[in-house]
């Protein structure tokens, strides 16, 4: 237990004391304070650090004296440390206190807080560089917007846009589960966020890709209005894509289309075959199709922009082949096909004929002869509504000329009288 604070006495009790090391003192006053009607010695020892004056108080004044000396002993090594300075190393100091001082920030505390920053930074990461990062980042205020709001906005305008219905079904297949998920700030969801989500979706590398490209598409539509950073890459795009692979595809024969054709004993079979085979219009656009969009006397079908997949509108030609199998239906008006159902029992009807039914079978084989054809890819990918990219990543499957030549020359058993060649390049 220590002992009792002194009692003052005598005249000296204002005196103050003097603590010298070198150049460096250390003051002691000696004043005193009261408790419970009883006056008490108290010992301040004052000295100057970094600045700013410091004071400390104690009861005895034996305790205050040894505080003070060991106080002036490490402010003069210090001072001792300062004159072992060069010119050089002093205009250094001056100068980097003046740097320092333009954002009234100590010396001292600046380089605190630099050691501070950079014990935080990964190995090899400049301070420099996180704070121009971050300054970029933050350069733009974002309006703050839900997951759900951006993704309101984004399929309105995209139907305003024009967009086809069946790119707007896609679309909200891929970001309803997304909008499920992330009940939060659009700002708030990160790369890993997203990776891990798209992983436990069991979904294949190829479709998961597919609903990739739909959340990039979002989060730079987001970026664009000003509800994430802007100059910089979106979250979404900084999710590795899975490599898909295309695999083999498969096609038909020419001798299983003509059985196919030839096997057809209702009107609607003999027109969606007929369609698939000689166009490669898909199943979607297919289920679409009115009567009015293909004429037979210019010879071209047309899929408009609101029917198409891609939302752009294009021609398809019409083969000799495929000329043959329509013109009995000229007159017809109305939905060539009732349903997208109706599609799906046909597959399965052609299936039975000729004991398979390859993925995409119509569309694989329309491509694939249409290339060896045509021998001219940009050519084929402007019928098929594709990217010759495209064209040679998942449809082109190598045929002969001469196979190619039989599958276009499929018509019905009796054709019509009034039919006018259009030759290869059609």
């Amino acid at each position: 237990m220590s002992a009792p604070p002194n009692k003052t006495k005598g005249s000296d009790r204002r005196k103050t004391l003097h603590v010298r090391e070198g150049n460096t003192t250390v003051r002691i006053y000696r004043g005193q304070y009261s408790a419970r009607g009883t006056a008490y010695d108290q010992f301040t020892v004052s000295y100057q650090e970094g600045g700013k004056r410091i004071r400390k108080t104690f009861h005895h004044g034996e305790e205050a004296r040894r505080q003070a000396e060991k106080i002036a002993n490490r402010l003069e090594q210090g001072h001792r440390q300062a004159l072992k300075l060069t010119n050089a190393d002093v205009d250094l100091f001056a100068l980097a206190t003046r740097e320092v001082g333009r954002f009234g920030i100590p010396l001292l505390e600046a380089v605190r807080q630099f050691n501070a920053a950079t014990a935080e930074l990964p190995k090899g990461v400049s301070l420099l560089e996180a704070a121009r990062e971050y300054a970029q980042r933050h350069q733009t205020k974002s309006v703050s917007k839900t997951v759900t709001e951006v993704i309101d906005e984004f399929l309105d305008a995209k139907r305003q846009n024009g967009a086809a219905e069946a790119y707007l079904r896609t679309l909200r297949y891929h970001l309803n589960p997304f909008r499920e998920r992330f009940r939060t700030g659009i700002g708030n969801v990160t790369t890993a966020d997203l990776d891990t989500w798209l992983r436990a979706l069991g979904h294949s590398n190829r479709t998961r890709k597919n609903v990739l490209v739909s959340l990039v598409t979002l989060f730079r539509f987001a970026r664009g209005l000003g509800y994430l950073p802007k100059n910089i890459p979106t979250e979404a795009e900084g999710v590795a894509r899975p490599k898909a692979k295309s695999g083999a595809i498969g096609i038909l024969t020419p001798a299983e289309l003509r059985t196919i054709l030839h096997s057809a004993d209702t009107e609607e079979r003999q027109t969606y075959f007929a369609l698939g085979a000689f166009t490669g219009i898909r199943a979607a656009e297919l289920s679409r199709l009115e009567w009015k969009e293909i004429d037979l006397r210019r010879r071209y079908i047309e899929i408009a922009a609101a029917k198409a997949k891609t939302a752009a509108r294009r021609l398809v030609p019409v083969c000799d082949a495929l000329y043959g199998w329509l013109l009995p239906n000229s007159d017809r008006t109305g939905l060539i096909f009732s349903s997208q159902r109706s599609a799906e029992r046909l597959v399965e009807w052609a299936g039975k004929q000729i004991g398979r039914w390859p993925k995409n079978a119509l569309r694989h084989s329309f491509v694939s002869y249409r290339v060896a054809q045509t021998q001219n890819v940009a050519q084929v990918a402007l019928e098929a509504g594709n990217s010759p990219q495209m064209i040679f990543a998942n449809y082109r499957e190598l045929v002969t000329q001469e196979a190619a030549e039989e599958w276009f020359s499929i018509k019905p058993a009796r054709e019509p009288t009034n039919i006018v060649g259009i030759g290869r390049a059609a």
